[in-house]
């Protein structure tokens, strides 16, 4: 049986982030958005990891019964090349589609770039997803890391049928409203402007 490199058992730290099998980590979720691995990257962190250099943990979602990679497919790959058993892994609670959810904001700040094509990608699956009904452009933009001018312009291409009555969570100025989209763009008689009524957003 294979042994982690040097230092990486010392790295278990308490809380959610632990040693987990490779083998119950799933990464056929639709949580993988690059449009092809880097076999040259996975080879630089394997003789990276040969050498003792401690990696963050890769991020998985628990549901109960599978663990769903969500960041950290080249960590995988490169520990599953040098034979390693185990990885440690920054774990999360809930379904599949929140592991999907997370997935869309992953690679936006480090690890290799996203193509062009992999944050359009991205971009079209997290407006189709239930949770970027309720948000804004810039709450949007905010989670995939993208300017706020693009969530716009393919907002506008994805748009629900005219007609369609929706809303957004809008936070403004530490307040969160709820914003109904059927009016946005709409122009308002003078003096009728009524407050949203606040909601409690719970995380």
């Amino acid at each position: 049986m294979s042994q982690a490199p040097a230092g990486v058992g010392a790295a278990v730290l308490t809380g959610n982030k632990r040693l987990i099998p490779i083998a119950s980590v799933r990464t056929d979720g639709q949580t993988q958005h690059r449009i092809a691995t880097s076999q040259a990257l996975v080879a630089k962190y394997a003789e990276l990891m040969r050498d003792g250099v401690i990696f963050p943990p890769v991020r998985v979602w628990w549901d109960g019964a599978e663990y769903w990679l969500t960041d950290g497919f080249h960590r995988l790959a490169a520990a599953q090349g040098l034979g390693m058993q185990e990885i440690l892994a920054e774990i999360h609670n809930g379904t599949l589609a929140a592991a999907q959810w997370d997935s869309y904001a992953a690679n936006s700040s480090h690890g290799a770039q996203r193509t062009r094509a992999e944050a359009q990608n991205v971009l079209r699956l997290a407006l189709h997803h239930p949770n970027a009904e309720s948000l804004s452009n810039l709450e949007l933009a905010r989670h995939l890391q993208l300017p706020e001018t693009t969530i716009r312009r393919w907002r506008k291409v994805l748009s629900p049928p005219s007609g369609e009555v929706g809303f957004r969570l809008v936070s403004r100025r530490g307040t969160t409203y709820q914003l109904t989209t059927d009016r946005i763009g709409r122009s308002r008689p003078a003096g009728r402007l009524k407050k949203q009524k606040d909601i409690v957003i719970k995380e």
